[in-house]
């Protein structure tokens, strides 16, 4: 994501895991409101859909009892056919409104989450290089995939569950009272021990869903690293190793899952037990009821059953506890990862510069106290080209991640043309500085999507034309499909000169007045390197070229070397100035050369 940088910070998440969910958590849910307002239409339609079907659901048993001691008990067959025509036509209707419900809900749900899951990942696209830089890839994905899947359970569906079981109690709970005020009161006796129970467990099970979570980041950053580098691992024979750490992290994902699972374990069945305690009673005192002629037997039947419809409500709405207690987490995780900084905001819109480029008294570090570059001046007229040598961590990559706005200097500032590019909106700087690095990164697609990357409205003719000037044409005309060949992912299928050459094209494509060559040459064989340096000097006229380069062959030619060290500019000059200072370039040249 960066050109070069801190990789010791590499594996230390900067994003803070939540520790503990409390009430002081709940706000963050209120977060997700404005993305439910959009649908508040289909939201509301839905909810008179689950009153219907939750009135709907809870007159099926007054109806069966009604029949039993109105029409079976007096022999009435007609006005039994009529009952069963009744709770037939309800139970269709409630289908009809469960169907409506479920459907409406569940769309209005699942594109809220979409909407949120874009926001997220446009978030992630604007974020500051320095959480990208010290954010493991595999616990961002996380966020963006199982983190929202977790939000998106309950947004879809569990809310409105818990809405039509709520209406259900307090529907079963007000014909329970009407029906028989003893029975009610040692029906509704048993609640204040299911909230013992959720209230014992709650901490077990908070701890539970955290754990779940960190262990499937952690299960994501190690295969995204495995995958990325598998050819190392291969090459070194470290495949058991890697299998090892792998499954120290399963098994530690083993581990959380099964804590959970624990928990449900007690949870669950507690539930069920506490219920058949209330339904032991109802049926002792009222069995005595009917045996004394205190209650009819159809209305007995029709309370038993709502007794047990009562209970169906309460367990599902402490299933769906436990799931929003998972999706607070994952929501959490969200919307910190959400309220971390982006890059810099705003800035002047600039047209093409010139290309003039001041580094002025530069410092900066990637973490405080550890600076990077102190004091760093250099003056690059435009048009010129020039060159940053020394040694590999002395900064040279640094500067160019100042440049190009990836990092803000601690102190001092750079300046295009006279403007401080602080100034500058990054999309403007951007625009006006091309990069080919040491290490490219080529897209799975065709070559032609890789090279109009930064004009897609390119046409086939500057498309060609600019492959030809940066030597990729004589390697592209010989594939299967030409400009159109698809390539695999991070470049599959093409060398890592092809893709050097592929590189230097697509920045040759936007025409920037400014051209950083970031070790361009490094890692490519002899013949591309000749390939590259010619069409290097065929392209840069008239532009502004800041080269860096470790094989000091590639950089005799410039107007200005700049030879860093330890973060500072040491010695500047020509190549034939700096050989005859007899400094520290002179002693670079002489490792090289002999």
């Amino acid at each position: 994501m960066m050109f070069g940088g801190p990789g010791h910070f590499r594996g230390r998440a900067l994003i803070p895991e939540p520790t503990k969910l409390d009430r002081s958590n709940l706000p963050v849910l209120k977060r997700l409101l404005p993305y439910a307002k959009p649908y508040q239409g289909k939201l509301l339609l839905s909810v008179a859909f689950l009153l219907g079907a939750s009135l709907g659901g809870v007159s099926g048993p007054f109806i069966l009892g009604f029949a039993i001691d109105r029409f079976i008990r007096s022999g009435n067959a007609r006005g039994l056919a009529l009952a069963g025509i009744a709770y037939l036509l309800v139970s269709a209707l409630t289908w009809v409104f469960s169907y409506l419900q479920t459907y409406l809900t569940s769309q209005a749900g699942h594109s809220m989450i979409a909407d949120l899951r874009q926001d997220l990942f446009e978030h992630i696209e604007r974020l500051a290089m320095k959480v990208l830089d010290e954010e493991e890839t595999g616990a961002l994905m996380s966020r963006v995939t199982s983190d929202i899947d977790s939000i998106s359970q309950v947004v879809s569906m569990g809310i409105t569950s818990v809405l039509s079981d709520i209406v259900v109690i307090v529907g079963i709970v007000v014909l329970l009272f009407t029906m028989n005020v003893k029975l009610a009161m040692i029906s509704v006796a048993v609640v204040p021990l299911l909230a013992i129970v959720t209230a014992l467990l709650q901490g077990r099970m908070q701890t539970a869903f955290h754990k779940v979570r960190r262990t499937v980041a952690e299960v994501n950053a190690n295969l995204e690293e495995t995958l990325s580098g598998m050819k190392v691992i291969q090459s070194f024979n470290r495949e058991e190793d890697s299998m090892s750490r792998f499954q120290e992290i399963n098994a530690s994902t083993v581990q959380a899952n099964l804590q959970a699972v624990r928990t449900f374990a007690v949870f669950f069945p507690a539930v069920d037990l506490i219920g058949a305690l209330a339904t032991a009673g109802i049926v002792l005192v009222g069995g005595n009821s009917i045996i004394h002629g205190e209650i009819e037997v159809g209305a007995f039947a029709a309370f038993l059953s709502y007794v047990t419809r009562f209970f169906m409500p309460i367990r599902e709405i402490s299933q769906i506890y436990n799931m929003l207690l998972a999706a607070m987490v994952s929501v959490q995780r969200v919307f910190q990862l959400m309220d971390e900084p982006r890059e810099r905001p705003g800035g002047i819109e600039i047209g093409r510069v010139k290309g003039h480029v001041r580094f002025e008294n530069v410092s900066f570090a990637y973490e405080e106290g550890h600076p990077v570059l102190s004091g760093i001046s250099m003056d690059i007229p435009a048009g010129q080209m020039v060159a940053l040598v020394g040694p590999t961590g002395a900064g040279k990559t640094s500067i160019i991640n100042l440049l190009t706005g990836m990092y803000q200097p601690d102190s001092g500032k750079i300046t295009i043309d006279g403007t401080d590019i602080s100034r500058i909106s990054l999309e403007s700087l951007r625009r006006n500085i091309g990069v080919v690095l040491q290490d490219n990164f080529v897209f799975a697609g065709t070559i032609m999507d890789n090279l109009r990357y930064g004009r897609p409205d390119a046409s086939l003719a500057e498309v060609q034309k600019v492959a030809e000037a940066a030597g990729a044409d004589q390697f592209i005309s010989r594939m299967p499909d030409g400009y159109m060949t698809l390539i695999g992912e991070r470049g599959a299928g093409i060398s890592v000169g092809q893709k050097q050459l592929i590189a230097l094209a697509r920045a040759l494509l936007i025409d920037p007045p400014i051209l950083v060559l970031d070790e361009a040459t490094s890692n490519v064989d002899p013949y591309t390197e000749l390939l590259i340096q010619q069409a290097i000097e065929k392209l840069l006229g008239g532009r502004t070229a800041i080269v860096i380069a470790h094989r000091l062959s590639t950089v005799q030619r410039a107007n200005n070397i700049f030879v860093i060290q330890e973060g500072r500019v040491v010695e500047s000059g020509t190549h034939e100035q700096l050989l005859a200072l007899g400094g520290a370039y002179r002693s670079l040249y002489e490792k090289q050369f002999g």
